[in-house]
């Protein structure tokens, strides 16, 4: 079966992370450094891993998360004989940390309407959602820009970025509006089928009378037969030899 890590091993991996992150932190890899101090606080407790975390915080610009590491290794009691590092690390940050606070803006959100009469209302600060009692209330930040966007039932999102300073206090209003109802759809007019296709009608005749085609003359009637007494006298005659 597989076996835990022993003390000496855990503290061993930690001193090894511990140097590899001071190599990078010297370097100026202050991001590279965070990391590999975090791991060592893992692995081992250590008042200087979390005097080191707080300085790496506060380069790559997390002044509040910085803080706080501060004020935790402020707490941290050191038993009788403790090595002289680890005192030191102490005093550091009780020395550090007021030129560190001075440094931390803050940041108050303002909502209309009041958040308290909307429905699922969310307020959401770069990504993390904030709790409803601390809406028009200033909370420290930390410097560059902050993404406020706010969100409830039947109103638009709302969306704001503010850039803040350092040691600067700043107050931002949020305005919801409420979500406009969709338009009725448009009536559209009847439209009856188009007629039926019909030829077009025979072009005019072109140029002057005599070039144009002139209508067939009607067929002349037959011959009437003779009238005259001549004619009758024969036809009686030839009727009587018949």
């Amino acid at each position: 079966e597989a076996t835990e890590l022993s003390e000496a091993e855990r503290k061993a991996a930690a001193r090894s992370l511990f140097q590899e992150g001071v190599k990078a932190q010297d370097a100026g890899r202050h991001a590279e450094a965070l990391v590999l101090f975090s791991k060592a606080q893992k692995l081992y407790d250590a008042p200087t891993h979390l005097l080191h975390i707080a300085e790496c915080q506060a380069l790559t610009g997390k002044l509040v998360e910085a803080a706080e590491t501060y004020e935790t290794l402020k707490r941290v009691p050191l038993a009788p004989g403790a090595p002289d590092v680890f005192v030191e690390a102490k005093r550091r940050a009780e020395q550090d940390l007021p030129a560190l606070r001075a440094r931390i803006p803050s940041l108050r959100i303002d909502v209309s309407p009041r958040p308290e009469g909307l429905l699922a209302f969310q307020l959401v600060v770069n990504g993390v959602r904030i709790p409803l009692e601390l809406v028009g209330v200033a909370r420290p930040v930390d410097p560059g820009t902050t993404v406020v966007e706010a969100t409830a039932d039947g109103f638009e999102p709302a969306r704001l970025a503010v850039v803040v300073q350092e040691n600067e206090t700043r107050t931002v209003g949020l305005a919801l509006v409420p979500r406009r109802s969709p338009a009725p759809p448009l009536a559209v007019p009847y439209a009856p089928p188009p007629p039926p296709y019909a030829p077009y009608p025979a072009p005019a005749p072109y140029g002057p009378p005599y070039l144009q085609a002139q209508p067939s003359p009607p067929p002349s009637p037959p011959p009437a037969p003779p009238t005259s007494s001549t004619g009758f006298v024969l036809g009686a005659h030839g009727g009587y030899l018949g």
